[in-house]
């Protein structure tokens, strides 16, 4: 089953399934993410959380898929990971925090009464070592939405479902991006391309 945009998709089992390395998953599943256009990739992004009181907890390497970007690749390798964010929950004004380690980031927003959200923010920059066969690495600048579910059973503790779509070559920042490939190869990648993430993530772990 492919991830559908726009929407809060729980697919944890469909991670799972690609992650062939960590033998997890079905190889039936693997191999109907593979036809349904899945494309795995050698590469991950650090999510952590802060507390309200400030203590960061570490950071958790969180496993990627590349979808609807047939560029003629078996694997996609990043040449770097994607920028680390961190994630804050303040349940008692509803509010949820995304920053980047390296600060490049620091923004919030309010969350629904249900605890939804649904958030679109500037992903950085995906270094890959290749975007096709026998070509070189490359950069392409990243539009993130973030969607998920907030429980605030335990305000102090709250638990974060997180879904993110990282679309390729797409921008929110496009000062940086002039300034960016005045020094960087652009990727060449067809319209569309994205990269999945699921995580789980308690706050104050």
């Amino acid at each position: 089953m492919k991830p559908k945009h726009g929407l809060v998709f729980l697919m944890s089992s469909l991670i799972c399934a690609a992650l062939a390395l960590n033998a997890c998953g079905k190889p039936s599943e693997l191999a109907q993410a593979r036809r349904d256009g899945m494309i795995p990739v050698t590469g991950s992004v650090d999510l952590g959380t802060q507390c309200p009181f400030g203590t960061i907890s570490p950071k958790t390497p969180t496993r990627l898929q590349l979808w609807d970007c047939p560029i003629g690749l078996e694997r996609l390798t990043l040449a770097q990971p994607l920028d680390s964010l961190y994630l804050s929950v303040d349940c008692k004004k509803k509010i949820l925090t995304i920053r980047k380690e390296n600060r490049k980031l620091d923004t919030a927003w309010e969350f629904l009464p249900d605890g939804s959200f649904e958030i679109n923010i500037d992903g950085g920059v995906a270094r890959l070592a290749a975007d096709g066969p026998d070509r070189a690495g490359c950069s392409s600048p990243v539009r993130a939405v973030m969607m998920g579910s907030l429980d605030c059973s335990d305000p102090d503790r709250a638990k974060i479902q997180l879904e993110t779509v990282w679309y390729l070559g797409q921008s929110e920042n496009p000062e940086r991006d002039r300034e960016l490939f005045a020094r960087e190869s652009k990727c060449e990648l067809p319209s569309g391309c994205y990269l999945y993430s699921s995580a789980a993530l308690q706050q104050c772990e």
